[in-house]
């Protein structure tokens, strides 16, 4: 629990067992169990509907032969006949303990905003009302009602360019681009956010890379909190292509072959050219001779 707890980015929490009950050295804070709400939110679809159920019936056991064992969400802010039924709440959970007091982590969404909002050491008023849902509403209510969604950058932004190593020729540069939008909620009093931000590109990118790989992140501290984003690659790059010394080598041998075929051919062509010619020639004389000499005879 405390990895993962670390892991999602809790900052001020330290478990010592799973139940919640009191423990020395056993605590969390409102931010850090708004950061594990949302992460059970957005991940699981059974915590979703788990936490929006009104109630629950346990089925017949080997001991409980009853069927009408009933149990009630303590989270008034679902239940429509209760004095804190909000409307937009879309689950929470509650909890008490004599030392914690009265808690409550809940969710709420209106349009395409959702709030989280956890209300730790709740008691009641002299009216008898319960804080940790009049304060939830309250906080509900104010962010509805002053939050505004703005981009602070768009995917597909280039956000840097990465050296690539051993790439085809021409092909050695990639850029980074952001991968998915990044949104973020203003107050109506700051129209513009206060942030940083800046660019890791990752070290050693080797080819082949392949397009929307991840090469890098985006930073952006928006009120001394850090935000990733990841850069992927925009386009494919392939891998230079070394020559096959073993082929080359086999072509030149092949083509060496076929040379001395062709020059061998040739010397024969050229003997047997000659050898004709010779014979030729030998014929002719000799045709000339008989003539030659049987001239003479007749004389």
């Amino acid at each position: 629990m405390n990895e993962k707890a670390k892991e999602l980015g809790c900052e001020h929490t330290n478990f010592l067992n799973p139940s919640g009950l009191s423990e020395e050295n056993h605590y969390s804070c409102a931010y850090d169990l708004a950061i594990m709400y949302k992460y059970a939110y957005d991940n699981f679809e059974d915590f979703r509907s788990i936490v929006k159920k009104t109630s629950f019936s346990l089925p017949v056991s080997e001991k409980h032969s009853n069927d009408d064992r009933i149990f009630q969400n303590t989270n008034q802010l679902i239940l429509s006949k209760s004095q804190y039924y909000y409307d937009k709440c879309t689950g929470g959970k509650s909890g008490y303990t004599s030392e914690a007091k009265n808690c409550l982590v809940s969710s709420a969404s209106s349009g395409d905003l959702m709030l989280i909002c956890a209300a730790l050491g709740g008691v009641k008023s002299e009216s008898n009302e319960s804080y940790r849902f009049t304060d939830s509403i309250a906080l509900f209510n104010y962010g509805f009602e002053n939050l505004y969604k703005t981009t602070i950058v768009s995917a597909g932004t280039v956000a840097g360019k990465a050296k690539v190593k051993n790439a085809a020729i021409g092909a050695s540069e990639v850029n980074a681009i952001v991968e998915k939008p990044f949104y973020f909620y203003l107050s109506s009093e700051n129209k513009v956010a206060d942030f940083r931000s800046h660019v890791e590109i990752s070290g050693d990118i080797v080819a082949p890379v392949e397009k929307g790989q991840k090469i890098g992140t985006l930073y952006y501290e928006i009120y001394d909190k850090i935000y990733k984003i990841d850069l992927v690659a925009d386009k494919e790059i392939p891998e230079l292509e070394l020559p096959d010394f073993g082929s080359i080598v086999s072509k030149i041998l092949i083509n060496i072959f076929r040379v001395i075929v062709i020059i061998a051919l040739i010397v024969l062509a050229i003997r047997f050219y000659n050898i004709s010619i010779r014979k030729k020639g030998k014929s002719q004389r000799s045709t000339r001779m008989k003539r030659y000499n049987a001239r003479f005879r007749r004389k």
